[in-house]
């Protein structure tokens, strides 16, 4: 099972964010941006599930549900999240 860095997480595997192919050709990329991706992709559900938590609500899909509903919406919010923190980088 790959690493997970989300909540302390070491065992979740999210295949339908692993699919996810990178851009680049780089051995590390290929690597790496997938699972940053589904990091990413875990943080989100996380915030979204302590925001219904909040609201004294329970979120009604499971992680699978969530992504698969919202993938569109997760890519384009991990590139302006990738583009952020790369601006913040390269400063």
């Amino acid at each position: 099972m790959d690493d997970c860095c989300c909540y302390g997480c070491t065992t979740m595997r999210h295949p339908c964010v692993n699919d996810l192919k990178p851009s680049s050709s780089s051995s590390a990329a290929l690597k790496l941006r997938p699972q940053l991706f589904r990091c990413f992709v875990t943080n989100q559900y996380h915030a979204n599930r302590d925001e219904y938590d909040s609201m004294n609500q329970v979120q009604p899909w499971s992680f699978d549900t969530y992504v698969r509903r919202n993938l569109k919406a997760l890519k384009a919010e991990f590139k302006l999240h990738k583009k952020i923190n790369e601006g913040l980088t390269n400063k």
